[in-house]
């Protein structure tokens, strides 16, 4: 398939995810899958997750009826702790600093 493992990851992205268990998934070897996973994606299946999860997370951090830990969990990150630190080091913005922006930025 064109799409190789696009499809599957972003269905699966709340899942725990590794390089083995996806290689598994499609038959390969991991050192192939990761090739094979850089050639199309331009970057590794990891980063490729986390900016998965990251985008979901950001969608979810609108919507206040979640709190933050469910925020987390939805996207795969059990541990809030993690889960924040990620975000940050993404967006430059904690979940709450997200959220707030989202909320509290005034209209221009």
């Amino acid at each position: 398939s064109t799409l190789f493992p696009y499809t599957t990851l972003f269905r699966s992205y709340m899942e725990e995810m590794t390089n083995e268990r996806i290689a598994g998934y499609f038959n390969l070897s991991v050192n192939y899958f990761n090739k094979i996973f850089k050639t199309y994606c331009q970057s590794s299946c990891k980063e490729y997750i986390i900016h998965i999860r990251v985008e979901k997370a950001k969608e979810f951090l609108k919507l206040p009826v979640y709190t933050i830990k469910e925020v987390g969990i939805m996207v795969g990150y059990g541990d809030s702790n993690y889960f924040t630190r990620i975000l940050k080091k993404r967006t430059g913005m904690t979940p709450i600093e997200y959220r707030n922006q989202v909320f509290f930025q005034p209209e221009t």
